[in-house]
């Protein structure tokens, strides 16, 4: 997983979302969680982000789980180095 640097993380997350972030210790796979969960919900509203990440933001985290505005997403690391989500 490669680190994320700090304009990437200004544009893709929210001021909530980065707090959140540094929370858990700013790890690359944390990062990388969040933005697959925010992808999850883009794709399964229809629309994906149009440019515009910061409106689907992950609101909460539950060990695996993100919630990102009303969808549940779950998140899991494949092969140590592939993360990937699904809404449920």
């Amino acid at each position: 997983m490669k680190k994320k640097n700090a304009d990437f993380l200004n544009v893709a997350f929210t001021e909530k979302e980065r707090t959140m972030l540094q929370k858990l210790g700013n790890q690359t796979e944390d990062i990388i969680r969040f933005w697959v969960a925010k992808e999850a919900s883009a794709k399964k509203a229809g629309t994906g982000f149009k440019g515009q990440p910061q409106k689907f933001e992950v609101t909460k985290v539950e060990n695996n789980i993100l919630y990102v505005n009303e969808d549940c997403v779950k998140t899991s690391v494949i092969e140590g180095k592939y993360v990937v989500g699904w809404t449920i």
